[in-house]
């Protein structure tokens, strides 16, 4: 009887030991898991992505620009790509085509169109197709903006802001 109980206590203290090491080893790997559940990645591109189409005429005019709608609350926008064309009557050049965040101290992103040629009624067509980095905080409006030297001609565009969203509320 007595052989058998020290087998028993025995038997007891290898389960508690191989508890405890196991414990030890399993610890951080379990720790590892629960904390890749609670991380969350926010500014994975994939995560919100972004496009707007802006468009403006101005049919009397040597400028036009185009807004989009605000950031929304607790967001954070980041422009990566601006594809644009523009349209102004033949001969006329275009002395400016910019990204405009207006806000405190409005900033803009100047872009080069590239002449793609003139069409049979005489007006001359640009493009751009540039990648950019521009961020636009909750309530601003990201907009583009051309200005040509004709005064009295008409001026056209529309662009494309691409990117994503950050989610600033974590």
């Amino acid at each position: 009887m007595h052989r058998f109980k020290n087998r028993i206590l025995l038997a007891a203290g290898f389960a508690v030991l191989a508890g405890v090491i196991s414990g030890i080893t399993v610890a951080p790997a379990i720790a590892a898991a629960v904390k890749a559940a609670l991380v969350k990645n926010v500014d994975e591109r994939g995560r919100s992505p972004y496009s707007a189409v802006l468009n403006c005429y101005n049919p009397t005019g040597n400028a036009c620009n185009a807004s989009a709608t605000a950031v929304p609350a607790g967001k954070r926008l980041v422009i990566e790509q601006v594809t644009a064309m523009a349209v102004v009557p033949g001969g006329a050049k275009i002395l400016s085509y910019q990204v405009q965040v207006p806000s405190p101290g409005t900033s803009w992103v100047n872009l080069h169109m590239e002449f793609n040629g003139t069409d049979i009624g005489g007006a001359d067509f640009f493009s751009v197709n540039d990648p950019v980095l521009v961020y636009v905080e909750a309530g601003q409006t990201p907009g583009v903006e051309i200005g040509t030297n004709v005064p009295g001609g008409s001026v056209s565009t529309v662009a494309r802001l691409t990117g994503y969203l950050i989610d600033l509320s974590i």
